[in-house]
């Protein structure tokens, strides 16, 4: 239809239009509603805008019979005339012009055969490369015929027939400036959008097609810019890319084109009748399409007026009953009241065409909105209008109009709540058109009525995509993610919704509900702050608070109690009855005032509950709320539960049964679960199975996973209670079979995985039960629950060894979860007490007992930790057999003695309070044990008995060490003395040794003075060698004394005039000394006089001393020598050998007198007294000093 140099080819709904035709219709669009009669917000489609003869019947009002002898007559003289290929291609426009389609072809055929023959005979006239040309150009044309056919008829051998033909085309060698070249371009350009039009129809990608038709239409354009053909095609490709203000501007060019050429074929006809006939030919209808093109991308460009302009005059030169439909939309949206004048252009479509299935399709959705609005004929309107679509489907081949029927249908069905239907209409329909998008919102709400979630989100998100951020759209988004779970996703579509209109209540609270489902997947976020704000939009709210819902108040007030701010929950639980109150009085619907009945009596409710939640519970006050609730609706079930719990509080379990009983009419499974729980809480374990097994039997369907975990716990309880090996399994394999049915009702239930761990780990298959509870704890459900880790402790517990740590650490996690819970710590406690850390155990219960000082439990259990620590202690002590150490046994034998005492005085107080105890008081306390603390309690007596005779125990190993510590001191001491007698008897021997030595030195010194006074007494006389014999005997000389020495020891001998006597030692054999006599006995004061040396330079104390001494020795000798003077001057001559000294000559001789020696006696006796006196001191100071180190050490 886009034949060279003609516009003839633009059949009316050529394959550009019709590609784009949906695009081109949704933005065209009006409102529709959703099946409740409530807008939507998604755009409605126009109606299809397929020609009339796009219908099954024949529309073209031309007479076949005729017209074949007259085209077989043009074929007979344009061959026996031997025309060129361009007077048969002329022919064939002709006959298309005149919509003589099959006559178009056959001329084409027959001039293609006629050109072969011609060629083969060599008659024709044209060179082998203009030949060819004209070969090519033709058979481009019946190419372009074929393809048009196949769109209009939607058959695929038409198709097949193109490629064929388009084939032969390509093979033929043509020159570069061939008109054949542009003719490929167009002809392969129309091809690719007709291709794009069958892969959109088949769900495949469409980029590659329609940048190969881009391609190829703006190769034309290179070729040839001014041909209609390569603008129109250019034009369509912009039209897909939905890029409306330059597909406006090419299809301006083509128009001006058209218009032009209609013009002249209208002029050249000639006649009314030739008019008539132009009008009814191809290039009227193409200008009709051109005018409705030009609509579609005014409307693109919301340019409406212009768009209605063009409908106007397309209406204007022939009644078209697709314009009409167009115009009536159109006119609708520009109209101030939503009408306007869109029923009468329905009227004039009706009478123009009153069995078009477009105009039976608008007809359709005009009664539908009629039975919604009159209730009365919804039956009668809704059967007229599904009677009007299943016509329009009959008569139309056309895709768009089959699917607008189709969506239609399904929304009828949808408005009947015939859900199962509507889901096949309505995807009859998008499987027919994929982007209608009406079709698309209500497809999606009946995915969401059957549960198929993530096919409405889907659905959602291509109208998003397409249309944007719609609020209608985001709406349902949120809603529905919500409802298949997808927390972070209904955040992020609220969130989009709120930014649409900050001050949409309804967003708002749509928001805080997708913030409180994600914090509980996530409980670390705070979404509080959502419902606040939606309270505070409602409080500011002015008069929009009438269209305000009462469930809002609701869900602020059970926020804030859940936040335990009772006061606030309080006030909005008012502020909601108040609203309902006030609408109450109103003049509303029956469905509404059911609705606001409903919504107090939960306010009410919740408002009761609150009051026994506070820290400080109005028990009295609840009641009487439950019980005026229960006079005025007795069938609400909530009601009833709650009372049955006060009875159990109050401890009436039977009342409390029969008020659950009372409710199982209208809420049979949680009346029976509530009966059981309270047969649970006294123990009577068949009865409560019993009621539990009721429960599971008719479950609803989410009741049916709760019902079999409750029942799964059950049996495990018992079992756990049971002492039987095999009733136990019995009971496990129960309790396995329940958590598995729960599992595969809810894929995603971790209390039914958790379940599962618990039975595996009391069977003793531990890896398993790791394993399982290690998955529940990836389950984001769990991130703040501490059952899993109570669980998986208990696990590594039974495992013992090293686990026993990995318990403990789980168990603190489990304890910071939630610190409230003293089970917790009596688990903690308890796999401190199977390490054998009693003192860390018994801490923790110490520390649970300042938080917990009533709980029977953990007194019983610290006493029992208390014991065994004291036991532990005293056993420990008799392995040791202590040698040494005695006081460190001692500590822990009075430790020991101070534990087993004070577990006695507690069991002593758990005995003496178990006694004072009700029956209803002692079945709560067993509630929190493991089932067997009835027995516990009759054997305190024998822990305390027991506690007494170990304490016992201890004191003797007391006494034992007591007396053992003595028998050591003892020992200790007479060691010590044993030392000390001997040290002191060594230092005794010592002072005698030096006492001994003192002396002999003294001695030795006296003896010296002796000598040096006796020597003093010498006569010496002069010529003494005449005396001595002639070979006297040499005397060893002594060794000469030191410097200043000889002085001190002995007084120079020296004559009267001051010279030395020569001789005065020679030879004295005769004489009463001898020189060896002499000699020896000097030796000792030369040693004397250095050892004297060597103390005055030790000791410079006794320098004095020795200078006086000196100074009386020098006296001594000066008083010497003046008395020999005195008595004449020289001395005596010593008488010869063998002569003896007269009586006479000693009594003449005057005796010379010495110094007294007394004194001298008298001061070196003092210095060596006070000498020893200051030894003695020091002596005794070093010995103190020595005794106090040696206390340190005794003391150490």
């Amino acid at each position: 239809f886009w034949l060279k140099y003609n516009l003839s080819g633009w059949r009316k709904r050529s394959s550009m239009l019709t590609v784009n035709a949906p695009k081109c219709r949704d933005v065209m669009a009006s409102g529709t509603s959703t099946p409740n009669g409530t807008s939507n917000g998604v755009p409605h489609p126009v109606l299809p805008t397929d020609a009339s003869d796009d219908r099954v019947t024949d529309a073209r009002g031309v007479s076949t019979c005729g017209t074949e002898v007259q085209e077989l007559e043009a074929v007979r003289q344009l061959r026996s005339d031997g025309k060129p290929l361009a007077d048969w291609r002329s022919a064939a426009l002709e006959a298309y012009t005149e919509c003589r389609d099959d006559h178009c072809r056959q001329i084409l055929e027959a001039g293609l055969q006629a050109d072969r023959r011609s060629y083969a005979s060599g008659s024709t006239l044209l060179g082998p490369l203009q030949a060819a040309s004209e070969r090519a150009v033709t058979l481009y044309t019946l190419v372009a015929y074929h393809i048009t056919q196949g769109v209009r008829r939607d058959e695929a051998s038409e198709f097949v027939v193109a490629e064929r033909l388009l084939d032969q085309a390509d093979k033929i060698e043509t020159s570069p400036s061939s008109p054949a070249v542009f003719d490929s371009f167009i002809t392969k350009g129309f091809r690719s959008l007709v291709l794009l039009a069958s892969c959109k129809k088949d769900g495949r990608p469409t980029d590659a097609e329609l940048a190969r038709a881009q391609l190829l239409f703006d190769s034309g354009i290179k070729v040839n810019s001014a041909d209609p053909r390569a603008l129109l095609g250019q034009a369509a490709v912009l039209m897909h890319r939905q890029e409306w203000a330059k597909a406006l501007s090419q299809l301006r060019q083509v128009f001006t084109r058209a218009a032009s050429s209609a013009d002249r074929g209208e002029l050249h006809q000639g006649g009314a009748e030739g008019t008539q006939r132009a009008r009814r030919g191809v290039p009227a209808r193409s200008l009709a399409q051109l005018r409705f093109a030009l609509a579609i991308c005014f409307a693109g460009v919301d340019r409406l007026h212009q768009a209605r302009n063009a409908l106007c005059s397309l209406v204007d030169s022939e009644p078209d009953a697709e314009a009409l439909c167009a115009l009536a939309n159109i006119d609708a949206k520009l109209a101030s009241d939503g009408v306007g004048r869109s029923m009468e252009y329905l009227s004039q479509a009706a009478e123009t065409d009153p069995d078009h299935p477009v105009v039976l399709c608008q007809l359709a959705n005009h009664a539908f909105y009629c039975g919604l609005e009159d209730a009365e004929c919804q039956t009668s309107t809704w059967d007229t209008a599904t009677n009007m679509l299943k016509k329009a489907l009959t008569l139309t081949r056309s895709r768009a109009v089959r699917a607008e029927a189709n969506y239609q249908l399904g929304r009828l069905r949808h408005a009947k709540n015939e859900y199962a239907e509507a889901y096949r209409e309505y995807s009859a329909s998008h499987d027919l058109e994929p982007e209608h998008f009406p079709c698309l919102y209500g497809f999606a709400q009946v995915c969401m009525q059957q549960g198929k979630f993530s096919e409405s989100v889907t659905l959602l998100e291509t109208i998003r995509a397409k249309k944007g951020d719609l609020p209608e759209v985001l709406k349902l988004l949120v809603f529905v993610t919500m409802q298949c779970d997808r927390a972070k996703e209904a955040v992020r579509y609220a969130e989009a919704l709120v930014n649409h209109d900050k001050e949409d209540v309804e967003a708002l609270a749509m928001r805080a509900e997708a913030h409180e489902l994600l914090s509980s997947r996530q409980p670390d976020l705070k979404t509080g702050g959502a419902y606040e704000e939606v309270a505070k939009v409602v409080s500011g709210a002015g008069g929009a608070a009438q269209h305000i819902s009462p469930q809002i108040w609701n869900n602020v007030g059970v926020l804030r109690g859940l936040k335990e701010e009772f006061d606030d929950a309080k006030e909005a639980y008012d502020q909601g009855l108040a609203l309902v109150e006030a609408r109450l009085k109103e003049d509303v619907s029956v469905e509404e005032c059911k609705d606001l009945q409903v919504a107090r009596l939960t306010m009410r409710f919740n408002r009761a509950w609150l009051l026994e939640s506070r820290e400080q519970p109005d028990y009295l006050q609840a009641t009487q709320d439950y019980l005026s609730l229960r006079e005025e609706h007795h069938w609400f079930s909530g009601t009833l539960l709650r009372l049955g719990t006060q009875w159990c509080r109050m401890g009436e379990p039977e009342r409390a049964v029969q008020t659950f009983e009372e409710a199982m009419r209208q809420n049979p499974v949680l009346s029976a679960l509530a009966q059981a729980e309270v047969y649970r809480q006294q123990k009577l374990y068949p009865k409560a199975l019993q009621a539990a097994e009721s429960a599971v039997l008719h479950p609803g369907e989410r009741q049916f996973h709760y019902a079999h975990v409750y029942l799964g716990n059950l049996y495990f309880e018992v079992a756990h209670a049971l002492r039987s090996q095999k009733e136990k399994d019995k009971n496990l394999c129960k309790a396995l079979w329940n958590y598995n049915r729960a599992l595969e009702a809810q894929k995603d239930s971790h209390f039914a995985a958790n379940g599962i761990g618990m039975v595996f780990a009391l069977r003793g298959k531990l890896d398993f039960a790791k394993r399982t509870f290690q998955s529940v704890m990836q389950h984001h459900a769990m991130a703040k629950n501490p059952s899993v880790y109570v669980n998986l402790g208990h696990t590594y517990l039974r495992a013992g060894g090293k686990d026993i740590r990995k318990a403990i650490a789980l168990y603190e996690r489990a304890k910071i979860l939630r610190p409230t819970e003293s089970s917790i710590r009596l688990y903690l406690a308890n796999a401190y007490f199977l390490l054998d850390e009693f003192e860390r155990s018994a801490s923790i219960l110490s520390d649970a007992l300042h938080i917990w000082p009533n709980n029977l439990l953990l007194r019983y259990n610290l006493a029992i930790a208390l014991e065994n620590f004291g036991v532990f202690m005293v056993n420990m002590e008799k392995k040791t057999q202590r040698v040494v150490g005695a006081e460190s046994g001692m500590d822990q034998m009075m430790h020991a003695v101070e534990l087993l005492s004070a577990a006695t005085r507690i069991y002593t107080y758990v005995e003496r309070r178990w006694q004072s105890m009700s029956e209803n008081q002692r079945k709560v306390v067993m509630l929190e044990s493991n089932g067997h603390l009835t027995e516990e309690m009759t054997r305190v007596s024998l822990h305390r008995e027991y506690c007494a005779e170990i304490s016992e125990k201890a004191k003797e190993e007391l006494d034992r060490l007591m007396r053992m510590r003595s028998e050591i001191d003892a020992r200790m001491r007479k060691i010590i003395d044993d030392k000390e007698e001997k040290h002191r008897s060594v230092l005794e021997a010592e002072e005698r040794a030096r006492q001994d030595e003192q002396e002999r030195h003294l001695e030795m010194e006296e003896q010296a003075l002796r000598l040096m006074d006796s020597a003093g007494n010498i006569e010496l006389g002069k010529h003494l060698e005449h005396l001595a014999d002639p070979k006297p005997q040499k005397v060893k000389p002594a060794p000469a004394p030191k410097k200043g020495t000889k002085e001190e020891a002995i007084a120079d001998v020296r004559a009267p005039g001051g010279e030395p006597a020569v001789g005065a030692l020679a030879d004295m054999s005769n004489g009463d000394l001898s020189g060896d006599e002499l000699g020896v006995q000097l030796e000792p004061l030369r040693k004397k006089d250095k050892v004297k040396k060597e103390k005055g330079k030790k000791d410079k104390k006794d320098k004095d001393g020795k200078k006086s001494k000196k100074d009386k020795k020098h006296k001594r000798a000066n008083t010497s020598e003046g008395d020999m003077a005195d008595h004449g001057g020289l001395p005596v001559a010593l008488p010869a050998r063998g002569e003896e000294l007269s009586g006479e000559s000693d009594d003449e001789m005057p005796s010379e007198e010495m110094p007294s020696d007394a004194e001298d006696n008298s001061d070196k006796k003092k210095d060596k007294k006070q000498k020893k006196d200051k030894g003695k001191d020091k002596k005794d100071k070093s010995k103190d000093k020595k005794d106090k180190s040696k206390d340190k050490k005794d003391k150490s």
